[in-house]
């Protein structure tokens, strides 16, 4: 009796390791689904996004249904991505209970085979059904973590996303520029949306040196490598091939922070934060600013706008800056860029969506800007090219032509083409 009633607590007992089985298969299948829908999510949402800043765009071109049914699409495949996670998260408990239902009936069937007595299969019985409890929690927290583990792993992917600008890790101190910035033999290469077709160099083995001082304006049709070259610059990218120096030194042997620092960006679209007024300028300040934000924004010709705003330097600008107006957001990068004061200034055309009263207001700040300062300028108003020292046309990823406006324009058919269609009436 004693054995049979070792061999039906055994029994009994093998019951719960076999409870491990659903737990791993579930969590395993819900991790993926989980998996599935943060992938939906990230759909949907930037769906909602494009709408909701391209509100103007949706608007113009009789959009609504469109975008609707886009935003419908996404938010379908979302329930449905939702719908699998929900079904697999709630599917564990069932298969635990009709695997105890199912261990507990086999041992009583066994008990009554065995003629083992009632007084000793009910606590058995009841001691089983209790531990059971516990396995259902535990396979409810394994879904949780699984579903945790989901969303981690889509954050990972952006975390451990290859770095493609590394900093070397012997760096030398940035020099006060006298000599000036060099590209030598520089080439850049994006990557080809199609594996099999290689895709045509940005920039082409460019050689360019500017003196300290010196302004420039880099003037070419579109996809000439102008931007290209302004992100080379800045270390957004580094070059496929070549080397960049300031003042004979290579720019990948300083620290990031300290050559961006040294450099003032103001993009043709900059972007300014949903704080104040200050705060959107006190953005800029670097280890070589000197003046007060107040001097930073009189200096732009933003002074005028902003003490029209009810709470002045106070005011809060909105989201993406929608309370100001084109002309008003381009004065206040130029303002941050005053504050900033670096010695390498880039003028990406603050000019080109403007307004004449707006452009001669602008243009009036850069003359100011660029005074002592290393500059490169995108042209693409040529009433901006009248501020640089020299002009440099660029076409297919090389520069063309080099040299003041009467030399080139008559040396260079780009350049002549662009300038004449321009100022042409």
């Amino acid at each position: 009796i004693q054995r049979e009633g070792m061999s039906f607590i055994l029994l009994c007992l093998v019951v719960i390791p076999i409870c491990v089985f659903p737990i791993r298969r579930v969590g395993e299948l819900l991790m993926r689904r989980a998996l599935g829908m943060q992938k939906k999510v990230g759909s949907m949402t930037a769906v909602l996004s494009e709408n909701l800043s391209a509100y103007r765009e949706v608007r113009a071109f009789n959009l609504e249904s469109r975008e609707e049914e886009r935003l419908r699409q996404s938010s379908e495949d979302f329930l449905q991505a939702r719908m699998k996670v929900v079904k697999y998260a709630h599917i564990l408990t069932p298969l635990i209970e009709i695997l105890t239902a199912v261990g507990i009936s086999f041992a009583i069937f066994q008990a009554a085979k065995s003629s083992i007595r009632l007084d000793a299969v009910v606590p058995v019985i009841t001691a089983l059904y209790i531990a059971y409890d516990p396995i259902k929690k535990l396979g409810g927290i394994n879904n949780k973590i699984k579903e945790a583990l989901a969303s981690l792993q889509r954050l990972n992917e952006i975390l451990d996303a290859k770095e493609t600008v590394k900093q070397e890790a012997s760096l030398s101190s940035f020099p006060i520029i006298q000599k000036g910035i060099e590209f030598k033999s520089v080439s850049f290469t994006y990557e080809s949306f199609h594996e099999d077709k290689k895709a045509n160099p940005a920039l082409h083995e460019l050689n360019l040196s500017i003196k300290a001082g010196e302004s420039i304006a880099l003037v070419g049709p579109s996809g000439a490598g102008k931007s290209t070259l302004i992100n080379m610059l800045c270390r957004f990218q580094d070059p496929t091939s070549g080397n960049i120096l300031i003042d004979g030194t290579d720019i990948k042997e300083f620290s990031l922070k300290d050559l961006r620092e040294s450099i003032s960006l103001v993009p043709q679209k900059p972007f300014l934060f949903d704080v104040s007024v200050e705060e959107n300028i006190a953005i800029g300040k670097s280890k070589y600013t000197k003046d007060s934000i107040e001097e930073a924004a009189k200096a732009s010709n933003a002074l005028e706008f902003i003490d029209e705003l009810p709470m002045k330097l106070q005011a809060r600008l909105g989201e993406k800056a929608t309370r100001v107006s084109g002309g008003q957001l381009q004065r206040l990068a130029l303002a941050r860029a005053f504050y900033r004061n670096s010695p390498i200034l880039i003028l990406d055309e603050a000019t080109s969506a403007l307004d004449s009263e707006n452009e001669e207001k602008i243009q009036d700040a850069m003359k100011v800007l660029i005074q002592g300062k290393t500059t490169i300028m995108i042209a693409h108003r040529f009433s901006s090219v009248r501020l640089a020292d020299r002009i440099l046309v660029m076409d297919g990823g090389k520069v063309v032509a080099d040299g003041t406006h009467d030399d080139i324009y008559d040396s260079s058919s780009i350049y002549r083409k662009l300038y004449d269609q321009q100022i042409s009436p």
